[in-house]
């Protein structure tokens, strides 16, 4: 199965790469990386496989020739797990192909996903409930709970459960935090309502407290910094409404939680909020409390 969703993998990869790509130029490129040509009723078999597996749809435009191209492919430019599959595959394939230089490639660990990802995923296929021992830093000695799983979800190399703690509500738990984890054989009931992307609708983060209730925000940034986040937004609803050589305009409608803010945070200098007022007059009180502790003597 491994290896099959490899070739999917390739393929649709290879496929999203060139726009429009006939069968024989797609085998051009297998013999070119070592592999055998793909047969036409083979490939045929793996499209269609692409398409239930993966939820990618490979058309064909006739006319020219024969060449195939990805019909959802603007869908794959989202954060969607198609994407990240996509992404997160075809960078590991990459990366196995020049294993030689290993030591010249160096990327981020995710140790969190190695241990707990697997069996959480089986629950929230089965609709099973976790028995988990839970460490938090806030807490001195980890505490045990029997939990409903909802939905994953990573965000900065960290990958994140959530899960209904049973009889008191949703919770967030980060798996780098897991001491130990256990499927149960009883199951629960799945909110047919219940929606992950609209339940973090407007988060930055992880946190997706009612009580920020989603603002639009207007953020300054100066010219050498907004091309950065130009290229890896500060979130998804993020636009830019004013560009010259100086600074850019940038309006986000977002959930202000502490994620948020300290994400703010991290711009330093380089980054001023606009609007709203109470935003501002935070990271004014955060970076007043930043000079006070520097000016502070030994």
């Amino acid at each position: 199965m491994a290896n099959q969703l490899n070739n999917y993998i390739w393929l649709a990869d290879t496929i999203y790469k060139a726009g429009k790509i006939s069968l024989e130029q797609i085998n051009d490129k297998r013999r070119a990386q070592g592999y055998d040509p793909i047969p036409e009723r083979t490939f045929h078999k793996w499209r269609k496989g692409i398409e239930e597996m993966l939820d990618i749809d490979i058309a064909c435009e006739r006319k020219n020739g024969y060449r195939y191209y990805i019909e959802n492919n603007d869908d794959l430019k989202k954060g969607s797990l198609r994407n990240w599959l996509l992404n997160s595959i075809s960078t590991s394939n990459l990366l196995v192909e020049n294993k030689n230089l290993k030591h010249r490639i160096m990327v981020e660990d995710i140790p969190s996903g190695r241990t707990f990802l697997q069996p959480i995923i089986e629950a929230i296929k089965n609709n099973h409930q976790l028995e988990l021992t839970y460490q938090r830093f806030t807490n001195q000695t980890p505490h045990t709970n029997v939990v409903n799983p909802y939905c994953l979800r990573l965000n900065k190399q960290r990958w994140y459960l959530l899960a209904e703690k049973v009889g008191v509500g949703l919770r967030t738990y980060s798996l780098d935090r897991f001491q130990q984890l256990k499927e149960l054989d009883s199951t629960f009931l799945y909110p047919k309502d219940f929606d992950p992307n609209a339940y973090f609708y407007g988060c930055s983060g992880i946190i997706a407290d009612p009580n920020y209730p989603v603002q639009r925000i207007r953020i300054k940034v100066n010219g050498l910094q907004a091309n950065y986040l130009r290229t890896l937004k500060l979130h998804e609803s993020q636009n830019e409404i004013e560009r010259n050589n100086d600074f850019s305009i940038f309006e986000l409608h977002v959930r202000p939680t502490f994620d948020f803010v300290q994400e703010l945070m991290m711009q330093g200098a380089d980054l001023e909020v606009l609007e709203p007022d109470s935003l501002r007059q935070q990271l004014l009180e955060n970076a007043q409390r930043l000079v006070d502790m520097y000016q502070q003597k030994k």
